[in-house]
């Protein structure tokens, strides 16, 4: 076995995507890949890995600088900031050279995995990919990974959180380490610093892209079912989760989470629940049965809810019948713009499309022996008020069926940006409520802008603090996303800073409402005004003062 300081550098993506179409040229297999990324390209071929469909409604693509995921809710992709060179073509996959090695694209079962191998330590240095986000907006998630939202929901599409990896594949990623989002030149950039000074080589980065058409689970006979929080899950996102059983017992949620509606008719049962996401959320939740039975479940997630009214919840309803058409009923919402979740089940193994007007989020049928049944959602848009009308799901076959609406507040108040505070630390500055004054002159030194940004009902997702000029810095606009919410700034002495006026802070909820507020810089230059004052009445007064200067 080589020892590692000899084995190359990596840095990976795992793309849970089909290939479309490459162009490149063809050649063997370069000797300084890897052996675990030599065997898993395979042979070399005179055409690419052949397509291959992930979902209904997902394609892939890899294009001569970028490769990503279209969906119908819109399309990821990711282009790495270094110019590459042409695709060489393998059974099952495609590399090429690069500056600081080669970058390998691997097409596997349900996934495409980017591996850029190293051969040289890089230091310390910022790996960016710009990101293409079609319909989407990317958000940095709990969990690690990169969440991309479209109208108010999570999508089923994410750039997993940070893996390093060895030349075998294995796990070595330093504790802590977290992807960055940047938002410069009228796009995203996925960005990781990463210093390799420390690590032995090789490693492997992880920029990928995933799809899961949802979070679900389901069992074949069991008293509790085990299900994991979607991909990219923040804090104030709200979930809820569909609990379908074939059987009528009591389920018994994991802590955070209570009961929306809960609809039974005879051998089938239907329980939705619903929790709001914070920082850290576990890996899995269990919902316990009061007896074994066959379980589908399944959990979303959605961005901007205002959860400060009614747990988030404006209206829910449930109905039941036995039919070939399953009807979840209208429920009266109160507020324009509420995202609605709709749910169906029935006792059954059969097909269960969600109606038409909604976005299907699953479909599931439970397995094993005997009686089942099968279990659906989807989720729309109610722009108006009122009654949102009926959601028809048209069975495959006739069963005993329950069906849930439940509508979701948007949060439509915007969030609160008070003015900054300004913390400096130079004898040649001060400040003053929201100002900052300086002394162009002067040592130069630091200040630190901090907005005390806050919204209950949905959450804060970022504050745009300004880019500087006339000598300060930084330079560009950046967006914090976690309280407390500041940026350093630092002037230059000498009378190299110039810079004066108002700068706006710009905050925004996760329901993309925005409020201002701002700071002022001034330069200062100016000699103070000497002034004595003397009290009116008494001896030591000017009168006084005179008199005791002339004796």
């Amino acid at each position: 076995m080589l020892p590692l300081a000899a084995v190359p550098l990596l840095a990976a993506a795992s793309l849970a995507v089909s290939l479309v179409a490459l162009r490149a040229d063809n050649g063997a297999v370069p000797q300084s890949l890897p052996s675990f990324l030599q065997s898993a390209l395979g042979p070399p071929a005179h055409t690419v890995p052949a397509p291959r469909r992930l979902a209904r409604g997902v394609s892939a693509r890899i294009g001569s600088r970028d490769f990503g995921i279209r969906t119908r809710a819109g399309r990821v992709t990711l282009t790495p900031a270094a110019v590459p060179a042409r695709w060489r073509r393998f059974h099952d996959g495609v590399t090429r050279p690069t500056s600081f090695g080669h970058d390998t694209v691997v097409v596997e079962p349900g996934k495409v995995e980017e591996l850029l191998t190293v051969t040289r330590r890089q230091g310390v240095r910022t790996w960016r990919w710009r990101i293409g986000d079609a319909g989407l907006t990317p958000r940095l998630g709990a969990d690690g990974a990169v969440g991309f939202v479209a109208r108010h929901r999570l999508a089923a599409t994410s750039i997993a959180p940070v893996e390093i990896l060895d030349s075998h594949g294995r796990q070595a990623t330093p504790k802590g380490l977290r992807w960055s989002l940047r938002r410069s030149r009228g796009a995203w950039w996925l960005e990781l610093r990463l210093d390799d000074r420390d690590l032995p080589l090789p490693y492997v980065v992880d920029p990928a892209i995933t799809f899961r058409s949802s979070v679900t689970a389901t069992s074949n006979g069991a008293a509790s079912i085990t299900i994991s929080p979607p991909a990219g899950v923040a804090a104030n996102d709200v979930m809820l989760a569909q609990i379908a059983v074939r059987s009528t017992p009591t389920i018994t949620p994991p802590g955070g989470w209570v009961s929306v509606v809960r609809t039974t008719n005879g051998s089938i049962e239907q329980e939705i629940f619903r929790k709001k996401a914070t920082a850290s959320e576990p890996v899995s939740y269990t919902f316990n049965l009061s007896g074994s039975a066959k379980i589908v479940a399944g959990i979303s997630a959605y961005v901007g809810v205002d959860s400060s009214t009614a747990n988030g919840i404006d209206a829910s309803g449930g109905n039941s019948g036995s039919s070939t058409s399953v009807t979840a009923p209208s429920v009266v919402t109160s507020r324009a713009g509420d995202m609605v979740a709709a749910y169906w089940a029935i006792n059954t193994n059969t097909t269960l499309p969600a109606d038409g007007s909604t976005t299907q989020r699953w479909t599931l049928q439970s397995g094993g022996g005997g009686a089942k049944h099968t279990g659906t959602a989807g989720d729309y848009t109610f722009a108006g008020t009122g009654g949102t009308g009926t959601k028809v799901s048209t069975a495959g076959a006739s069963g005993a069926w329950v069906a849930d609406q439940v509508a979701l507040f948007l949060d439509n108040t915007p969030p609160s940006a008070p003015p900054p505070t300004i913390t400096e630390g130079s004898n040649d500055s001060y400040q003053s409520g929201s100002t900052f004054y300086y002394r162009p002159a002067g040592g130069g030194g630091t200040f630190t802008v901090t907005e005390g940004a806050s919204d209950p009902e949905s959450g804060v997702k970022q504050v745009a603090f300004p880019g500087l000029a006339g000598g300060f810095t930084p330079t560009t606009a950046a967006n914090v996303t976690a309280s407390p919410y500041s940026r350093v700034y630092t002037w230059p002495g000498a009378n190299g800073g110039s810079d004066s006026g108002s700068k706006t802070v710009t905050v925004t909820d996760n329901a993309s409402s925005t409020a201002t507020s701002s700071f002022t810089i001034t330069p200062d230059s100016s000699v103070p005004t000497p002034m004595t004052a003397f009290p009116g009445t008494g001896s030591y007064n000017a009168t006084g003062w005179a008199a005791g200067c002339a004796s």
